[in-house]
């Protein structure tokens, strides 16, 4: 009966880390992963739209792009910070 109860616990145990423990851990990193890439994905056009003249729907869609290039700029401004630094170093 007692190595029931140890074994009993420890699979207690072992769920209570991956279900309150690894699982957000996981489901964070994805997120974060989701949004480097949307970042990386986004902002060279971004970038290269800055200057060039735009048509009036362009340029809405343009600022569509921008806002929502901003709010997760705001959202995640590590993982921005992490892209930044690894175009300086690529190039």
């Amino acid at each position: 009966m007692p190595v029931l109860i140890k074994y009993a616990t420890v699979v207690l145990i072992t769920l209570f880390i991956l279900l309150f423990v690894v699982r957000p851990l996981l489901k964070r990193v994805t997120r974060e992963t989701m949004a480097i890439e949307e970042i990386q994905r986004r902002l060279p056009q971004v970038l290269t739209a800055g200057g060039a003249e735009l048509s009036e729907s362009a340029a809405s869609a343009d600022k569509d792009s921008i806002d929502r290039l901003k709010k997760t700029v705001r959202e995640n401004p590590q993982q921005v910070a992490m892209v930044l630094k690894n175009w300086i170093k690529e190039k």
